[in-house]
């Protein structure tokens, strides 16, 4: 939700002129495309790697989502630091 509600600004705020916006708006959401199918293809390559365990689901599950707040914590911090 609140990338939809963002996006526009954002992809504004990289434009020079409003004259590109457009390919500004096309390439990023070309990006997001690959971004997904990327995001896919690891899913079905650690799920078929790690199997039908219950212990290998939880286990990888609390490692990528650690590493999730890891990412985002970072995120936050390095945006509030960049005034």
């Amino acid at each position: 939700v609140t990338y939809s509600s963002t996006r526009n600004t954002i992809y504004k705020s990289f434009s020079r002129n409003s004259d590109n916006i457009g390919d500004i708006t096309a390439k990023g959401e070309a990006q997001i495309a690959v971004i997904d199918l990327l995001g896919m293809l690891c899913g079905v390559l650690i799920s078929i790697a790690i199997g039908t365990s219950k212990t290998k689901i939880v286990g990888i599950f609390s490692i990528l989502s650690v590493l999730d707040l890891f990412c985002i914590y970072n995120e936050i911090k390095r945006l509030v630091n960049h005034k």
